[in-house]
């Protein structure tokens, strides 16, 4: 089985894949550069496979992989070849961890607002739909992005412009950027502040309505900078 093969099977598996269920395949996987320096074990890179559906659709997917001795593999491989097996980084917290010190350390894949400070314990966040989010110390989030678009990320784009306007939005500490497709830069994630004692607008608006609240003033608020 090829790399692009295995790594097909997995994304049915993976909240994160909208392409579950569709006929498809990968069509293209791209190597980036490596996280990790020559001899870390495990080595953490970044792919993008660029998913092809029979009915024409095109889309392309960030993959996160980990690389071990086939004998060390802590998670069921997504292919071994070689004597090496690959698994999902985001899968096995070491892998994450090195990750992580490998961006702090970075000014090649990472852009930095300012430059970090050493980072604390990485954990992997459950339950997300459409991203990794990965909690750095009690400070800051690593987010991953997953199905990526060439150019850069929205998301990171409004946080930007947002960042010195004394808006209540979490700051910006720097964006994982990758040179994909040749000569473009493009987003694969962003290092934001994590915020605490924060509550999700859309369950706090659908309880004061299940309370008979009024909620006005709150809705003002929650669209105010």
């Amino acid at each position: 089985m090829t790399l692009a093969s295995a790594w097909w099977d997995y994304l049915q598996t993976v909240r994160w894949f909208g392409g579950k269920g569709r006929d498809g395949r990968v069509s293209k996987l791209e190597r980036l550069p490596a996280y990790t320096a020559p001899g870390v074990v495990p080595a953490v890179e970044s792919f993008v496979a660029t998913i092809d559906y029979t009915d024409g659709e095109r889309e392309f997917y960030h993959l996160l992989a980990a690389t071990y001795p086939e004998a060390d593999a802590p998670v069921p491989p997504i292919r071994v070849a070689c004597g090496h097996a690959t698994i999902e980084a985001a899968a096995d917290p070491r892998a994450i961890q090195v990750l992580v010190e490998a961006l702090y350390g970075s000014t090649r894949a990472m852009r930095w607002q300012d430059a970090p400070g050493k980072p604390g314990a990485a954990s992997v966040m459950r339950g997300e739909q459409s991203n990794t989010n990965v909690t750095v110390g009690a400070d800051a989030i690593l987010k991953i992005f997953r199905k990526i678009e060439p150019g850069p990320n929205l998301d990171a784009e409004v946080l930007a412009a947002l960042d010195d306007t004394g808006c209540a939005v979490p700051a910006l500490f720097g964006r994982l950027v990758a040179e994909w497709p040749t000569g473009h830069a493009t987003d694969l994630g962003m290092v934001i502040e994590r915020l605490t004692g924060v509550r999700d607008g859309w369950e706090f608006a659908t309880e004061a309505c299940a309370a008979d609240q009024d909620f006005s003033a709150e809705a003002h608020a929650l669209g105010a900078c």
